[in-house]
């Protein structure tokens, strides 16, 4: 069975200026956690816009739910390192602007209901207080918390994320990987997150792909991590073993 499943099969990417990817084939399921590791132009960020919908494929299909996902589907969230925030907008606004997109505001009762969804992801990021203020007078950190808040209220079926924290200073970040895992339990999400960072690919990853680069890329590693996510991973030597491994994997790719 397809069904509930994100599907890349037998795909072929790229742009006019050439292919960045041939033949790939990967399947991610209900409230999977994946990260994507690999050098620079491997094509980590045109496999994600691929299976967001916004880069056709050249060859091959990607499937959600069993048919293929349709161009800006709905059901398909993405996260940007530059967060995306709209200046002029509050942070109750930008929360809130899929929704309304959608025309969840147009009667009374799902007005009420949009409402009280905003509310109750702006309180668990931690910006309760902020919702009137604007995105200059934010943080870094609280700027990727709206950015996270205004996908995670559509309720994706897959949230896709390309380098969302590598724009954070050290401690922000692994505030924000602990949040983004507290937020996914029990969300059945299928989460991609493409990063540089070995640590945080193993931190945040339950199965970790390492794509490689050749005359054309490729999938050439992965690693099954169980362990992902606890409170205290980082400190248990499986963690430093994993990375040990991945990263010894991506020398070998990188010559």
């Amino acid at each position: 069975m397809n069904e509930n499943r994100l599907e890349i099969i037998n795909c072929s990417g790229g742009y006019e200026s050439g292919m960045v990817f041939h033949n790939l084939s990967l399947g991610f399921s209900p409230g999977e956690t994946v990260t994507i590791l690999g050098p620079s132009g491997c094509g980590k960020s045109t496999l994600l816009k691929t299976a967001a919908g916004l880069l056709p494929p050249v060859s091959g299909t990607v499937n959600l739910d069993g048919l293929p996902l349709r161009k800006a589907d709905r059901r398909v969230g993405l996260i940007l390192q530059n967060y995306g925030l709209f200046p002029w907008m509050t942070v109750i606004e930008n929360v809130s602007l899929g929704l309304r997109i959608q025309g969840a505001y147009k009667s009374r009762e799902s007005s009420e209901a949009s409402s009280i969804a905003v509310l109750n992801i702006i309180g668990d990021l931690g910006l309760a207080g902020l919702e009137n203020k604007y995105p200059g007078e934010l943080s870094g950190g609280q700027q990727q918390r709206v950015a996270i808040g205004r996908t995670l209220v559509m309720r994706p079926e897959v949230l896709l994320m390309d380098e969302p924290f590598s724009a954070l200073d050290a401690i922000t970040r692994e505030k924000l990987q602990e949040l983004l895992l507290q937020l996914l339990e029990g969300r059945r999400m299928i989460t991609l997150l493409v990063t540089h960072s070995v640590e945080e690919a193993v931190f945040i990853g339950r199965r970790v792909i390492l794509m490689g680069r050749d005359s054309r890329s490729v999938i050439i590693g992965e690693f099954d991590n169980p362990a992902a996510g606890s409170s205290d991973y980082r400190g248990d030597p499986g963690y430093f073993s994993l990375c040990r491994d991945v990263r010894a994997e991506l020398k070998v790719i990188d010559g």
